[in-house]
Parts: C-alpha cells; sequence; structure tokens
C-alpha cells in the first residue's frame, strides 16, 4: 500500500483543523514558532487511529476515539512540523487544534514531561540493556512529577504505564502493578483516555495472572477484552488475548493457550502489524510445545527463525534458536539441540546480549541436569547468575537461583544451596518477582534433612507442594513428590517413600496424557524415566529385605506396564475431536501430494519450508483422526500381564521369560517359568552398555576371508563378556528350558542373545517388547486365505525422489541376491504372490487383500527416521500416486491377520531407543496394523548371507517348524558353512513378537 503524503498550508497558532486520513495516507501541518515560544498540539481522534508525530517524534498513545498531543517549547526559531498518519485500518479523521504562547510553569513541566516519555525514554529503552531500563525508570519517576505538577492527567496516566512496563522488565512485579493500577485510577474518569485506562488493564492483568494472583489476572484481562470489542481497540484486544495465552500457560492448560494465540494471527496482518507475526508465531511455538505439539512446535520455530534471520534480527534469531534447542533437547535430541544453544550464544554475545546469553546458560544447565551432571550443570547455571546480576535482572537472578540451589543439595554444598535458596525467596517476597517456589522449598528441605531437622524438611515439602497446586505446575508436584520419597527412603521409611514415588509417576502421568502425539508423548515420558529407575529399585530393594512381602511381583507389574505403555497407548488412545471438516480420504490426499511436491527436483527452500509445514499438519491430522476412530488392529496389547499369567500363557512347561530392567545403580532381570520367578540383580546400566557396544561394534562390522578367524575370536570374547553379565546369572533356572522369550531394556533391544556365549545351541529365542505383548500376540488369529505375498529388488524411486532420504545419511546399494531370494521363497508357496522389479512397487502392494495373507515377505532396504518416527519406512518401486516410500503411518493402518512379517533389510530392526518406552520403529507399525510376528535386521546386511538364511528359514516354516525353532535352525546351518561363520552373517536377523512355539 502507497503512502499518501499532503502539505497543508502554514498553520495559524490556536487554529483548528479537520480532516480525514485514508489508510497509511500522510498529512503534514508546519508550525512556525519564535525561539523560546511553548506550544501544544492536540488532536483528536473523531474516528478511526493514527498517529501523530512532531517532527520526527512518534506519539501514539491510544487507538480509536482518543487523543495525541505533543507539547513543546521552540529551542531556536525555525518551522515545526506537526505529522498525522492513518493507521492501516483506516479511514480516520481527526481534527487537530494548535496553540502557542509565553511559557508558564506549568507550561515548561509539560513540555519537559514530553521530551522525557517521547524521546528520552524510547532511546533508553531501544538499548535493551538492564543499565538502561534502570536509566529509563529514572526518567519516567521524573516524568510522573513534572506532569502532576503541570496538571496534565493524560500525560501523567501515560508515564505511569510506560514506568510499569521498565519495572516489569527489571521483575520487579509488585512497583509494576502498583504504576498501572495508579495509571487506571487517573485516566478512568477521562472519557478521552479510555484506550490508555484498557491498556493499563491489561498489562496488570498479565503481570498479576503469572505472579501468583492467577483468577484475578484473569477477571481484568477478560473484562480488557469486552471493553476494547465494545470502544474500538482492536491492538490492546490482541494484548489481552495474548496475556491469556500467557495465563493459561502459567497454569499448564497449554491447548487453551494455543487457541489464543491462534486468534491473534489472523488479526495482525489487516492491522498492519506484520512485524508482530513473528512474536506471534514464536509464542505459538512455546505454547504448542508444552501442550506435547513439538512438531508444530519446530515447524514453528523454523519458520520464525527463517523470518528472523531475513530481517537480519540478530537478538530474534538467537532467542529462536534458543527456544528450539530447548525443545529438541526435551526429546532426545541433545547433538542438535546443543549446537542450536551454542549459535544462540555466540550470536547474544556479538549483539552484547548479557540477559540472553544468560538463558542459554540456563538451557545448557538444565540439559546437563537430565544428564545427572550436577557439577557441571550448577557451573552454567553460576554463570547465569553472574551474567543477570551484571545486567541488574532480578527476575531472571530469582528463577535461576531456584535450580541452582538445587544442584547444590545435589553436590553437597549445603552452605551455597541455603544461601541461593534463600536469596531467591527473599527477591520473591520483596518484589513479587516470578520463581519456581516448589524448587526452591525442596532445596530447602534438603539443607533441613541435611542439618538433621526433619521435621521442618518435612514443613517444607508442604510448602513445596502448596506452591506447585497453586501455580498448577505439574512437573513441580511431581519433583516434590519423586524428592520427599528419597527423603523416606533415606530415613528407612520405605512404605511412605513407595506411596510418595508412586504418586510422583501418576501426576507425570496425568501430564503425560495431555501430549497427543504419541511420540512425543513417549519421549516425554522418556526424559522422566528416572523416576521409573527410583520405583523399580526402590521396589526390589524392598523385596532384598522382605523377600516374601510380593514386592518382586509389584517391581515386575509395574515394568509391565511401563513397557506396553507406549504401544497400548498409540493403539488405545482416542483424540479428543476429529479434524473438522475433514474426512481419512482428503487428509491422505493431503499427505501424498504435499510428500510428492517435496520429493521433486528443485524445489525452493522457502516452498520446501512449507510444503514440510503442510505435510505435518495433514499427517498430525491424519493421526487425531485414525486414534479418533481406532484404527488398529491390534487393540488389546497394552493390557499389562503380571507374572502368573505370564508363567501359564507364555513361558509354558518347556519355556522361560527373561525380562531385563537395566538401571543407574544395578539393573535386574526376571527369569519366569513353570517353576516360579526368580529376580536377579545385575550391573549397573553403564557397565552393561560398555560391553553391549563393544560387542555390537565387533557383531556388525564386515569381514573378509582373509579376516574372519581373527575377528571371529574378538567378536568370541566380547560377545562371552556379555553372556557372564547378562546370562550366566540366570542360567540355574534356565536349565532345561528350550524356549526363551526375552524382552530386552534400551540398547539391550539391539543385542542378538543367540550370537553371545553359544546361547543358539541350547535355546530358540523370540523378543518382544513387553511380556504382555508377545502374550497378547499368541492368541489364536483368524486364518489367512492365502500363503505368501513376497516383494523383492524393487525398482527405486528416482534421484530426485531419493534425494530427501538419501541426504540423512542413508545409502540404498543394490540388492543383487533380492530377487534370487524371493524367487526361491516362492517356489515353496505355489500359490502365492510376487513381486519383483518395476512390480514391487507400493501401489501394487496397497492394492493387494493383505489380510488374506499369511507371510508378508520384503527383500529391500528399510530407513529408520528418527525426527519423525511415522515417516520409517520401507523403500518399494513406486507407482501410479505413490512415491515408492511405505511409512510406518501407512503401514500401521493395514489390516493384517500375518503370522509372519519379514523385513529382509538393512536395520529394518532398528529405531528410536527411549528409556523405559522401548524401541520406535518399523516392526512396531506391523504390530499395530494386526501381525503376529516381525523378523527384523539389527545391522547392515550381506545380501547374499540373507538370501540363503531366508531360503532356510521359510524351507523350516514350510517344513511345520514353529517361527523360532526356523529361525534358529537357519543360523545354526549358516554358521556351519565356514565363510558364513561369524554372526555378522548370521546374527542380525530376529524374531520379535509370537515365537510360534508353546
Amino acid at each position: 500500500m502507497y503512502r499518501i503524503w499532503v502539505l497543508s498550508a502554514i498553520a495559524a497558532l490556536g487554529q483548528t483543523f479537520e480532516g480525514e486520513l485514508q489508510p497509511l495516507a500522510t498529512v503534514r501541518h508546519p508550525v512556525r514558532l519564535e525561539a523560546g515560544q511553548f506550544a501544544i498540539a492536540r488532536a483528536h481522534q473523531v474516528q478511526g487511529d493514527f498517529v501523530l508525530y512532531l517532527d520526527k517524534v512518534k506519539v501514539a498513545r491510544s487507538e480509536g476515539g482518543g487523543n495525541e498531543h505533543a507539547a513543546w517549547i521552540a529551542e531556536r526559531s525555525r518551522e515545526y512540523v506537526i505529522t498525522l498518519e492513518g493507521a492501516v485500518a483506516g479511514p480516520a479523521r481527526y481534527r487537530l487544534e494548535i496553540e502557542s504562547r509565553t511559557p508558564t510553569e506549568a507550561d515548561r513541566s509539560l513540555a519537559a514531561a514530553f521530551r522525557l516519555i517521547f524521546v528520552d525514554a524510547p532511546a533508553l529503552a531501544a538499548k535493551q540493556t538492564a543499565a538502561a531500563t534502570r536509566e529509563q525508570i529514572a526518567v519516567l519517576n521524573r516524568a510522573v512529577e513534572l506532569a502532576k505538577a503541570a496538571g496534565d492527567v493524560p500525560f501523567e496516566g501515560y508515564a505511569h504505564r510506560r514506568l510499569s512496563r521498565a519495572l516489569n522488565i527489571l521483575g520487579d512485579k509488585k512497583a509494576s502493578q502498583a504504576a498501572d493500577a495508579r495509571a487506571m485510577e487517573l485516566l478512568e474518569p477521562l472519557a478521552a483516555e479510555r484506550y490508555g485506562w484498557v491498556a493499563a488493564m491489561v498489562d496488570r492483568g498479565t503481570s498479576m495472572a503469572l505472579s501468583g494472583e492467577l483468577e484475578a489476572g484473569v477477571e481484568l484481562l477478560e473484562r480488557a477484552i469486552v471493553i476494547c470489542r465494545a470502544e474500538g481497540f482492536p491492538s490492546r484486544e490482541l494484548t489481552a488475548l495474548n496475556g491469556l495465552g500467557l495465563a493459561a500457560s502459567s497454569r499448564g492448560e497449554f491447548r487453551k493457550a494455543v487457541g489464543y494465540y491462534e486468534k491473534i494471527l489472523p488479526m495482525l496482518e489487516p492491522l498492519g502489524m506484520r512485524d508482530d507475526v513473528p512474536i506471534a508465531l514464536f509464542n505459538l511455538a512455546n505454547a504448542s510445545a508444552n501442550a506435547g505439539d513439538t512438531q508444530r512446535a519446530i515447524e514453528l520455530f523454523g519458520r520464525v527463525l527463517q523470518m528472523r534471520k531475513e530481517r537480519g534480527d540478530d537478538r530474534g534469531t538467537a532467542r529462536t534458536m534458543s527456544n528450539l534447542g530447548q525443545i529438541l533437547i526435551s526429546l532426545n535430541e541433545a547433538g542438535k539441540g546443543e549446537s542450536y544453544l551454542k549459535q544462540a550464544g555466540e550470536l547474544f554475545r556479538k549483539v552484547g546480549d548479557r540477559v540472553g546469553e544468560g538463558g542459554v546458560r540456563v538451557a545448557f544447565g538444565e540439559a546437563l541436569l537430565r544428564q545427572s551432571r550436577p557439577v557441571e550443570a550448577a557451573a552454567e547455571f553460576e554463570r547465569a547468575v553472574a551474567l543477570y546480576r551484571e545486567s541488574g535482572m532480578k527476575t531472571n537472578v530469582a528463577s535461576t537461583l531456584a535450580p541452582l540451589a538445587e544442584m547444590y543439595t545435589h553436590t553437597g554444598e549445603w552452605d551455597k544451596a541455603r544461601a541461593a535458596a534463600g536469596e531467591a525467596l527473599a527477591l520473591h517476597k520483596s518484589s513479587g518477582v516470578g520463581v519456581s517456589m516448589s524448587r526452591i522449598y525442596t532445596s530447602l528441605a534438603r539443607v533441613a534433612e541435611h542439618d538433621r531437622r526433619n521435621d521442618e524438611a518435612l514443613g517444607y515439602f508442604e510448602l513445596a507442594f502448596a506452591a506447585a497446586r497453586k501455580n498448577s505446575e505439574r512437573e513441580g508436584e511431581a519433583r516434590t513428590y519423586s524428592m520427599r520419597s528419597a527423603f523416606h527412603k533415606r530415613q528407612g521409611s520405605f512404605e511412605l517413600a513407595l506411596a510418595d514415588i508412586e504418586r510422583s509417576i501418576a501426576v507425570s502421568d496425568l501430564a503425560a496424557a495431555r501430549i497427543t502425539n504419541p511420540a512425543t508423548r513417549a519421549s516425554f515420558r522418556s526424559s522422566r524415566a528416572k523416576r521409573d529407575d527410583d520405583h523399580l529399585e526402590l521396589l526390589v530393594t524392598m523385596h532384598d529385605r522382605e523377600p516374601t512381602a510380593g514386592y518382586a511381583a509389584r517391581a515386575y507389574l509395574v515394568t509391565e506396564r511401563t513397557r506396553a505403555r507406549s504401544l497400548g497407548e498409540f493403539l488405545g488412545s482416542r483424540a479428543e475431536s476429529k479434524p473438522a471438516a475433514k474426512d481419512e480420504a482428503a487428509l491422505l490426499a493431503a499427505v501424498t501430494s504435499a510428500q510428492s511436491n517435496l520429493f521433486r527436483p528443485g524445489v525452493p527452500a522457502a516452498q520446501r519450508k512449507r510444503l514440510e509445514s503442510d505435510l505435518s499438519r495433514a499427517e498430525r491430522d491424519l493421526d487425531l483422526l485414525q486414534r479418533a476412530e481406532g484404527r488398529h488392529a491390534n487393540e488389546g496389547l497394552y493390557e499389562a500381564w503380571d507374572e502368573e499369567r505370564t508363567r501359564t500363557e507364555l513361558a509354558g512347561k518347556d519355556g522361560a521369560v527373561i525380562t531385563y530392567a537395566l538401571g543407574p545403580a544395578r539393573s535386574v532381570a526376571w527369569v519366569i517359568t513353570a517353576a516360579g520367578t526368580q529376580v536377579v540383580s545385575l550391573p549397573p546400566r553403564a557397565e552393561v552398555l560398555q560391553h553391549v557396544d563393544a560387542f555390537r561394534r565387533l557383531a556388525s562390522k564386515p569381514v573378509s576371508a582373509l579376516t574372519a578367524a581373527r575377528e571371529q575370536a574378538a567378536v568370541s570374547a566380547a560377545g562371552a563378556q556379555l553372556h557372564r553379565l547378562l546370562i550366566a546369572p540366570l542360567e540355574k533356572a534356565l536349565t532345561g528350558k528350550r524356549s526363551l522369550v526375552i524382552v530386552p531394556d534400551g540398547a539391550l533391544s539391539y543385542v542378538p542373545f543367540e550370537a553371545i556365549g553359544g546361547l543358539i545351541e541350547t535355546h530358540r529365542i523370540a523378543y518382544a517388547p513387553s511380556a504382555s505383548i508377545a502374550g497378547a500376540l499368541r492368541k489364536p488369529a483368524a486364518s489367512a486365505e492365502r500363503t505368501l505375498l513376497a516383494m523383492g529388488d524393487p525398482l527405486l524411486p528416482g534421484a530426485a525422489a531419493m534425494a530427501p532420504v538419501l541426504e540423512r545419511g542413508y545409502s540404498f546399494a543394490p540388492l543383487p541376491n533380492a530377487r534370487a531370494e524371493v524367487q526361491s521363497i516362492g517356489r515353496l508357496f505355489p500359490g502365492g504372490t510376487t513381486f519383483l522389479g518395476e512390480r514391487a512397487s507400493e501401489e501394487r502392494m496397497k492394492k493387494e487383500e493383505l489380510s488374506s495373507y499369511r507371510y508378508l515377505h520384503f527383500a529391500a532396504h528399510g530407513y529408520f527416521d528418527g525426527a519423525n518416527p511415522a515417516r520409517s519406512g520401507i523403500v518399494l518401486a513406486p507407482g501410479g500416486s505413490d512415491d515408492g516410500f511405505l511409512q510406518a503411518r501407512e503401514i500401521s493402518k493395514f489390516d493384517l491377520r500375518a503370522d509372519l512379517v519379514t523385513l529382509s533389510a538393512c536395520q529394518s530392526g532398528l529405531g528410536r531407543v527411549l528409556d523405559g518406552e522401548g524401541v520406535q520403529g518399523l516392526s512396531r507399525a506391523f504390530f499395530l496394523a494386526g501381525a503376529r510376528s516381525v523378523v527384523v535386521s539389527l545391522w547392515n546386511v550381506n545380501d547374499a548371507a540373507a538370501s540363503e538364511l531366508m531360503r532356510r528359514f521359510y524351507s523350516g516354516l514350510k517344513a511345520g517348524l514353529p517361527k523360532d525353532e526356523a529361525l534358529r535352525a537357519a543360523k545354526l546351518a549358516l554358521r556351519k558353512e565356514p565363510r558364513w561363520r561369524h554372526p555378522y552373517y548370521w546374527a542380525p536377523f530376529v524374531l520379535q513378537g509370537d515365537p510360534g512355539s508353546k
């Protein structure tokens, strides 16, 4: 839109002008003054809104129906210019009055107040430093006095409003609210100052809502919105909506906050507030992240980041990177997250923003705390506090002292903990600065415990609970229960400790229940897995003390519930509502369209960002719709089984179920057989994982004829070490048991146990995410009419389509033996269906009646997308509207009756390992679709060896062997051949789910 400039004749003093301004049109009124003359220009907003300028000094106190005025004393004889500029949402009508006289004392005060408010204070605010903010507060206090002396109530009220904002920046909430209250008191009686009155109301309501007076603050904000709509103050309504968003977030109602921010965005462009779009998107991203929609948050922050960079806004770029980094760290993407934080810190230092740099230090500290590195975390918090002190930011000092005090309790620096907590408490009481009071009180409780004042410690815990509940801090409440549980355990009150840790987990589960995305919910729980560790360790300790009291059985059930819940909630959860006016076909079309467009060559970066956003939005709506309809075949997998049911329905007479739980102090294994349950303590997680890494590194390393013997000795030694740690302590219970179902934990999911200590010689083995799921998968399934559907050696998608996958580090080499593999398996089942080359396409597979097949076999490449597990998939040939990437999201909605799905592909068994949540990978998608078992690979396979193993495996199935025995026999046969004796060739394929034998 063009700016239209209109030049009026030189204004005669004492004259009144009236006119109309089109949107962004500008009218100028020159005023001739002699040196020392006082002048005042009063511009009345008859209709609409405009901004007044005195030369280059901007005056914009009100909106629609208010007054703008400028007062000054001419420093020298010259022409001054009064400019009026119409708002975007015009037109506006105005009446301008200009007066001049020899200045009185009141006039001098008024002119000085005007200069302080509209010239000096904005210049100081633009510096964005604490020192400048303190100076600004002094300037505005002086302006208040001068406006009062001049008897100009509107100027005095506006000075109080500006003063409130500066006080709020420094964290003096009480003084800030007092300034707003005074502004409201001054401006409410003035009909022409309704805008200033409601603006002060919005600022005060927001401040109250965020500093402990939530209900009163929300009431003020809601009242302000009613007034804004009645009076026609849209920009102030936006500010009130933003305040309600902040208030909703403060009490944990993040979905509600998202709703407020979504109302703001479409209102900005019509009002010409384009510069506020990144701010609104930033707030929406934060609320979305807290609501559990982290994928959307990441996308929104990506848009904001692009806007900030395009505008050269280093400070805004740094803030966005900092928040994005923190989200990624919370999702266990520590490498990416810390990279963003590092870049943010560098930018903050570049622009001299100590407060921003302090925020990055705090984020690093919290990340280190999650990694149980309290000494390093304390150092980061200390540096942040120092930066905040230098900047005079009391709010930030207090909020950082809270985690710092907690760190000192971890490192045993009790005097420092006491001092940090005490200072934060004093700052909160003196000026109302925001701080996590629950965190302060739990630190004081730990200090009191150390001083052997246990009653006082319990009192602080109660204060921590009260503070957390008052501010709806679910995480604070959960943390307090966890810390009080540890307190009771140290005092020897184990039952009280157990009750508290179970309450802590229950509160965390309530928070997790608000997260709609299953993968994100799993990440959230994984980041809090220490509480599960503490729960399990406490139960096992109580079992050690009282072996017959049933604590071992209770611990087992707890472990089963933890393992089954992620998959179970994916299966059993229901969305609150379906996406409005969107059916499944439309959403599937939207997903396919966005994905296909992304795969086109030469897509510009800006368009790629938009397509990625469209794809994620369509995927999110599709997920909500499918979960709302309960569209999964295996609805019963999430029911947790106790050890008695596991023994009778899964272990049987000839088998054993081994469930592992890795812990920081010790690990635990349950061996359940017909004879009973044995609970065995094993080495801590760190020691076990060290040996797991060593074994996997050797076992998955390709070997040649020249190196096979040497490498075989090394891998055998590493396997023997793992056997000593994980199997030898259980051997007594495993005597005479031929069939094993192993429920691994964490990285144990990547260990083929058959290859350690010669276990394959004596046992057939299957694996499961939990014993409950393995048991549920053994239930009789509807029989399939046909035997085999096999697809192999697919014609890969073109280079353009492959680019988005290849750029993530995947390499899809040709599979020369895949065709022969499918053909040989096909000959075993003459009634089966095989597709090769360009016929092995995603389109053909989707057209098949998949529920009619007993076996599904894929001799094709697979890949795992760690950023978005639902996009992991199998690479088939493209065809029709399908791109060739059969993704987990698509697989999970198939209707299968397959007894077995085999993924004869590289690393098809890999996925994202989350503490306490298991592997989020492709096999999970097939279980959701109804498959009873899945064979996957744990590392890049040798094509020739894989083809031979699969031929022997299916020959065993054809001969009537159970699945676990058929796979074992194939592996034994392969390892007898000298060229394939090394585990690299035969060990990677494992059977997950129903073993097929009892």
